[in-house]
């Protein structure tokens, strides 16, 4: 799926779906306006390892919330659709065991284990697609799109499951 249909079906999905999370943002959050700090880690999916957690306390990420966006996003002002939460944390997704000669340029390996992106301080945008209340666990409902706080280069996006992806609006 390309990145900016990502934002565009997350927005129709926020206005279509009843019982979405509302947009959790505070001002000034480890001066990032626009966004709030992870405060317990997040794990992303039923992959041990891959996680969004908690940024330092003095992170200081070169760009804003919405200057990363706009780089993402090639436009200016481009505003966060109504249901989108925006966090600020540190991203970690391993791929596997060390993978030797085989690994990608710039992957890290740390214990015989491979990182395509290791603690790196990130903007994350997530909608969740379950209804207040449900015993799923929050990897089975939440779509994110994670962009580095440095660069706003796109550095991963994580869907639900197929099985809660088919109620999610693709028009």
């Amino acid at each position: 799926m390309r990145p900016k249909k990502w934002i565009i079906m997350a927005s129709g999905a926020a206005v279509i779906a009843a019982g979405l999370a509302a947009a959790k943002v505070s001002a000034g959050a480890v001066n990032t306006p626009g966004t709030t700090p992870v405060r317990k880690t997040i794990e992303l999916a039923n992959n041990p390892g891959e996680e969004f957690a908690p940024p330092p306390a003095d992170a200081a990420p070169k760009l804003t919330v919405q200057q990363a966006l706009d780089v993402y996003t090639g436009s200016s002002n481009f505003q966060i659709p109504d249901g989108v939460s925006v966090a600020l944390g540190l991203l970690t997704r391993p791929i596997g065991p060390d993978c030797g000669p085989s690994c990608e340029k710039g992957d890290t390996v740390l214990n015989g284990i491979a990182y395509d992106v290791h603690q790196r301080l990130a903007y994350g945008f997530m909608v969740n697609y379950c209804p207040a209340g449900s015993t799923l666990p929050d990897w089975k409902c939440q779509q994110w799109l994670f962009l580095d706080a440095n660069t706003g280069q796109d550095i991963g996006q994580i869907s639900p499951p197929p099985d809660r992806v088919g109620s999610i609006p693709t028009g």
